[in-house]
């Protein structure tokens, strides 16, 4: 967690003051939440406690996908110049994609026109919008805007 929260493109999407107050750790980590989901478990409820049970009762048997996180990481960095405006609440949904794009060899520049397409149309895009207006680590945002980031992953080649 420590190594990716330090990863160049963290840089271009968190202030300093989100990285003082260690956004980019707890973003690290909601990220591998939402890889680690699967049909038995899911993991979308970026409640404090939630995020505290994971971390002590289940994050050791995912650090594997760790590596695929940080390629993608990668390709975020080399597909995007300078600093890039999301919503912090959105981070995590974006890095599973691009965790999702590596692992299943799909097209990362269509990933990367889509995320560039969010960030464009954030203000009026109405569909995303209902799971940021309150409550946004409540369990059913994070899975509508997980479910949101799903489709677009669904989508791509």
């Amino acid at each position: 967690v420590y190594s990716l929260s330090n990863h160049p493109f963290m840089d271009k999407i968190m202030s300093k003051t989100q990285r003082k107050n260690g956004t980019d750790r707890d973003t690290i980590i909601q990220a591998m939440m939402l890889i680690s989901s699967n049909q038995e478990q899911e993991f979308t409820s970026f409640r404090t406690k939630d995020i505290d049970t994971y971390v002590t009762d289940y994050a050791d048997q995912y650090l594997d996908r760790a590596d695929t996180l940080k390629e993608a990481m990668d390709r975020f960095n080399e597909a995007f110049d300078g600093e890039i405006k999301i919503p912090s609440t959105s981070i995590p949904q974006i890095l599973y994609s691009g965790y999702r794009i590596v692992k299943d060899k799909k097209s990362f520049s269509r990933l990367a026109e889509k995320v560039s397409e969010f960030i464009t149309t954030y203000d009026s895009n109405e569909e995303y919008k209902q799971y940021v207006q309150s409550g946004t680590g409540s369990k059913e945002n994070v899975k509508g805007r997980f479910d949101y980031w799903r489709g677009i992953v669904k989508t791509l080649q």
